[in-house]
């Protein structure tokens, strides 16, 4: 310990004290040798405890650790493993920051647990950064309130965390964090030998599934439209042939960085790899193989690149189909570089280049790839005005958003221009091969997904037709209420009855043609009262202008739990809302009999809860259409209302037993 020793001694010479890190900024030179004492103590604990002992060999003298030859010292706050980085990562990934920890205890904790974390996993996980970002918040909130042993938090320290850092976060990523705190808390109680408050490691164990389910359909990555993905395909080529025509003459026109990003382009539109992978695509990455021997015609190109889905400082090289047309670019590029490993010389080390020349690319051509004021605006990932691209801070936005003004003089501020996002051609490929009939095992081996789960991941069902037919029932919905065939049930249920109607009367009286069937006044009137279907019931909004809560990431846990005050229910829910009432029922039992009793009371209140908010209102309105013999016309619609007309009674008096229910001990 001597020189760890001589090291604390050092640290108290400098402006980097012990005292003025430590926020309670000890007075008392016996109180300061206490927390000497401590951190000695504390540091030669955790170097010893049974998490890091495994790994003892790769420390010296105490102070420093060796992770694949890079040496660090462990009482220094910035450890670079940068030169451990390779082609297609960013070298700031391995850079670990630990200078914005306020406390020193906490400092070192962390950074033993996170030493073991790159032990126990490799130096190329990139959850290290991101873990030590939110240790560094949790620990100085702990600091600044005046907690200074992890083990003293309570429930309540920990609900005061989550709601001033991480209440305005997406589900995926407050769960994240949590999974970050929980594991950390896990190796504290182990090298502390002290117990974490139990409530606390439950609550950062258990995920909010259904949020999280809401978030990532809200977020998945959309399709292109097979329009704009076949004329950016046929233009993006011209410019690459354009490049090629000014290198055979001469012509001051070449570029070649023109000629790159375009070729990447085409390559992600043609094969469907990640954009980074376009990038760092090795020399020599063509094959060509006869698929009959007698037969040369019959032969397949293949492109071989290096997948940058790892964790590991070992590629993983995959291959996929190409046509002719990418082979004649890749041959050309590689007459122009004498780089003997990448094809593309001078290479970007990430893709934000690459991320705005595809910008730029597509507002300059935006008539040409119909992405002005497009009817497809859904399935691209920003959509801009004129005005807001001209007064962007983005040099590149509003540069180019002239230059297309200037070619087209037609284009008003108002107008609304579409712009995708280059991971948007992985699941365009993985679509449109789908479509073409091949199989998804191969689709997703082309694309490197070698696990199940992974199977089939990309690829989308076409978003207009998916578009098309929620429209068609949202009008059939829209219409039924209009026309007294069932009710809207929720929180705004009458008020918004009350607008339809009002809503259609309006599109009535406003249209020009008198005769228009009843649909197409019912798409205008849906106009002033949108509407969108969902999971057990639709979200009804009260105007066009108001945001939808599924895009509004502060209140998405609120629509996951069916709790948004725009989310309504109609009678033919009734099944839905029944099977989740059952479900909890299972669930209460199976709590009970592993004595969690906790989770039993949580699945009472919510089977209290769907009778008192959904299945008594349907089930109301079921008795209704019963009573004046409108049931069976409902029936030959929804087929489902049978059974609960058939067992009506039955199921009103399962309802009536578990509303009176208490739990028994």
């Amino acid at each position: 310990m001597a020189n760890i020793t001589a090291s604390f001694e050092k640290n108290h010479e400098s402006n980097t004290s012990f005292e003025l890190e430590h926020p309670n900024n000890f007075e008392k030179e016996e109180e300061f040798e206490k927390i000497e004492n401590y951190n000695e103590e504390l540091y030669s604990s955790l170097l010893e405890s049974e998490y890091l002992d495994p790994y003892s060999d790769l420390f010296e003298d105490q102070r420093f650790a060796f992770v694949n030859n890079v040496k660090i010292d462990i009482l220094s706050d910035g450890w670079d493993f940068s030169p451990l980085h390779f082609e297609g990562k960013n070298p700031n990934q391995f850079k670990l920051d630990f200078s914005k920890i306020d406390d020193f205890t906490f400092k070192m904790i962390i950074k033993f647990y996170t030493l073991y974390r790159i032990f126990s996993t490799t130096v190329y996980q990139s959850t290290h950064k991101a873990s030590l970002s939110v240790l560094t918040v949790f620990v100085n909130f702990l600091s600044d309130n005046n907690i200074y042993k992890i083990t003293n938090i309570t429930m309540n320290d920990l609900n005061n965390y989550m709601r001033i850092y991480n209440n305005q976060l997406a589900a995926g990523t407050k769960e994240k964090k949590k999974h970050y705190l929980y594991e950390f808390f896990v190796f504290v109680e182990a090298v502390t030998g002290k117990e974490i408050n139990e409530d606390i490691l439950e609550y950062l164990e258990t995920s909010d599934i259904r949020a999280l389910k809401a978030q990532n359909l809200s977020n998945r990555t959309k399709t292109l439209p097979d329009e704009f993905g076949d004329t950016f395909k046929d233009l993006i080529y011209e410019k690459i042939l354009e490049q090629i025509a000014f290198k055979q003459s001469n012509s001051k026109k070449f570029n070649y960085s023109t000629l790159m990003y375009c070729s990447q382009l085409y390559i992600l539109n043609q094969c469907g790899i990640r954009p980074m992978e376009s990038i760092i695509l090795p020399r020599d990455c063509i094959t060509l193989e006869n698929l009959d021997r007698d037969d040369r015609t019959k032969s397949v190109y293949y492109l071989h690149y290096r997948s940058t889905k790892k964790s590991s400082n070992k590629y993983i090289y995959a291959r996929t189909k190409i046509v002719p047309k990418v082979v004649e670019i890749i041959d050309f590029l590689r007459s122009l570089s004498n780089d003997k490993n990448y094809l593309f010389k001078n290479r970007d080390k990430d893709i934000h280049k690459l991320s705005e020349f595809f910008t730029k690319f597509c507002i300059i051509h935006a008539d040409i790839l119909n992405l002005i004021n497009s009817n497809n605006q859904d399935c691209f990932y920003h959509n801009k005005t004129v005005q807001s691209l001209l007064d962007s801070y983005k040099h590149y936005e509003n540069s180019s958003i002239n230059k297309l003004m200037k070619n087209n003089k037609e284009i008003r501020n108002e107008d609304v221009i579409s712009i995708p996002r280059l991971y948007q051609f992985r699941v365009f490929f993985a679509t449109y091969s789908t479509d073409k009939g091949i199989h998804p095992v191969k689709v997703a081996m082309m694309m490197n997904q070698n696990t199940k789960e992974m199977i089939g991941y990309y690829n989308r069902p076409k978003q207009i037709e998916i578009n098309k037919r929620e429209n068609e029932k949202n009008i059939k919905i829209f219409e039924s209420v209009i026309n007294d065939e069932f009710m809207v049930h929720g929180p705004r249920a009458k008020s918004r009855t009350r607008q339809m109607r009002q809503a259609y009367k309006k599109a009535k009286e406003n249209a020009v043609d008198k005769t228009n069937k009843n649909h197409e006044i019912t798409k205008e009137a849906m106009k002033d009262v949108p509407m969108r279907l969902m999971n057990g019931g639709c979200c009804i909004k009260a105007g066009e202008g108001i945001d939808c809560t599924l895009d509004n990431v502060t209140d998405i846990s609120m629509c996951a739990n069916k709790i948004c005050p725009n989310q309504h229910f109609f009678i033919f829910n009734l099944n839905f809302y029944y099977q989740q009432f059952k479900k909890e029922i299972d669930n209460y039992y199976k709590s009970l009999d592993s004595k969690l009793y906790r989770n039993a009371e949580k699945s009472l209140n919510n089977i209290k809860y769907y009778i008192k908010t959904k299945l008594e209102e349907e089930m109301d309105e079921l008795k209704l259409h019963m009573d004046d013999n409108s049931i069976n016309n409902l029936i030959s619609k929804y087929s489902s209302l049978q059974f609960y007309k058939d067992n009506y009674e039955k199921i009103r008096g399962e309802m009536e037993q578990w509303k009176n229910k208490e739990i028994k001990l």
